[in-house]
């Protein structure tokens, strides 16, 4: 939540009833996630629905979303608490790394089973129906 969110006074609290949360405009994880399970179950045993307003899917986006003052976030205990959450935060960048070598003569044809031409494929010699043994 924004830093001058009401439900932050007293200055400093960490807690506060779930009950406080009915009506309010809220930023969770998407469905499926374990956090929005436990935050659906826990809403419904206190007596109300809660009305999510918006979705990310990770945690340092959730915070920065209620520090912009667009609800309030439901965060898991982590790395995403205790960040300035109206600043800007720059998360690290991941890069993906491929299953096949960098290498320019090993690409991704070496992750990929040898394809055959087609019969009727010139690569297979002049419209023949059996493949030319020199093209394999």
């Amino acid at each position: 939540m924004a830093p001058e969110d009401p439900l932050l006074t007293p200055a400093g609290r960490t807690a506060l009833a779930l009950a406080a949360l009915a009506g309010r405009p809220l930023i969770s994880l998407p469905r499926g996630t374990g956090l929005r399970g436990v935050l659906e179950h826990a809403c419904a045993q206190a007596g109300f629905q809660p009305r999510i307003t918006l979705e990310a899917a990770a945690p340092h986006l959730l915070a920065r979303l209620a520090g912009r003052g667009l609800g309030v976030a439901i965060l898991p205990r982590g790395p995403a608490r205790g960040r300035s959450q109206a600043g800007p935060a720059h998360p690290p960048h991941h890069r993906p790394h491929p299953p096949w070598p960098k290498s320019p003569s090993l690409g991704p044809r070496t992750a990929l089973p040898p394809q055959r031409p087609a019969p009727s494929s010139p690569a297979c010699g002049r419209h023949s129906q059996q493949p030319n043994p020199k093209n394999f």
